[in-house]
């Protein structure tokens, strides 16, 4: 816990699960050097590091080591946090990223991620990060320098890009610099 991660409002090491005080009815969580949870009001919480300054977003309070409401992030179902970066998955099918979102510069203000609509899933890796739409489709954003954006190179990808070859996913996993795709069943 030595980023606050762990909400306790000190640093301490916990060795056996604990509960983070503050929060009640939460529906997702995603963790990296910050986390962030989606409560029953899809109302987005962050808490830990902010060194890379934004990915906690735009916050009622500013004390990082406590779970504090991100304003703005509201009609949110599922979070992603990359290292540097925040996503979250409005209800209406819409993305919306704050901190160093990758392609889309950094800011701690809340922006909508042009080009994801009709959104069921997101996976945050290190420094990218992956979309499923409805229909099976997958999106890929940010860092490619270990081809982790499925285009079949190492070059510098702008903006975000369909992953040619991928027709019905299921599942989507972003790693530190490597992607998954579950195609149906048994096939990855």
């Amino acid at each position: 816990d030595s980023l606050g991660q762990l909400g306790q409002n000190r640093k301490i090491n916990f060795l056996a699960p604990t509960r983070v005080p503050g929060l009640a009815r939460i529906t997702h969580v995603s963790l990296q050097r910050h986390a962030l949870a989606v409560d029953a009001f899809k109302q987005v919480w962050s808490w830990g590091d902010n060194s890379c300054g934004g990915q906690l977003g735009p916050r009622e309070a500013a004390n990082t080591s406590r779970p504090s409401r991100v304003i703005g992030a509201n009609g949110v179902i599922k979070v992603a946090a990359g290292r540097c970066f925040s996503l979250a998955l409005k209800a209406d099918g819409t993305v919306v990223g704050w901190g160093l979102v990758p392609g889309h510069g950094g800011v701690t203000n809340l922006r909508q991620i042009p080009g994801l609509s009709g959104i069921v899933e997101i996976s945050a890796g290190t420094a990218h990060a992956l979309a499923r739409r409805n229909d099976g489709a997958v999106f890929a954003l940010g860092d490619n320098a270990a081809g982790q954006l499925g285009q079949g190179t190492v070059a510098t990808v702008s903006g975000v890009v369909q992953v040619p070859g991928v027709a019905g996913a299921t599942t989507i996993a972003a790693g530190d610099s490597s992607s998954m795709v579950l195609l149906g069943i048994n096939r990855i």
